[in-house]
């Protein structure tokens, strides 16, 4: 059985289901509307030249600094990687 998310009601079981049973998961539409017209909200704040934490500006100690122009997609490449972590011993599968 699929698992739909819809951005409200996942369960824990669900959250099983995927992970240990490797049930397949979809997006609901309204997901995926709510996650177009939130989109759509940082995109009009960006134009109107207002600073977005994490998009217009780095993050942390940080954010009062300006992100943009060509280096902006290079910038946030980098912040994903940068927010990687590993420690120890890796976990068993079923974790």
């Amino acid at each position: 059985m699929t698992v739909v998310i819809t951005g409200r009601d996942l369960t824990l079981e669900e959250v099983v289901r995927v992970a240990r049973r490797k049930e397949s998961v979809r997006l609901a539409p309204e997901a995926r509307e709510h996650m177009r017209a939130t989109r759509a909200v940082a995109e009009r704040a960006l134009e109107r030249g207002d600073s977005v934490y994490g998009l217009s500006t780095a993050v942390g100690a940080l954010k009062r600094v300006a992100v943009g122009g060509p280096e902006a997609a290079a910038y946030a490449r980098r912040l994903i990687r940068h927010h990687l972590v590993g420690q120890g011993t890796p976990a068993p599968d079923d974790v």
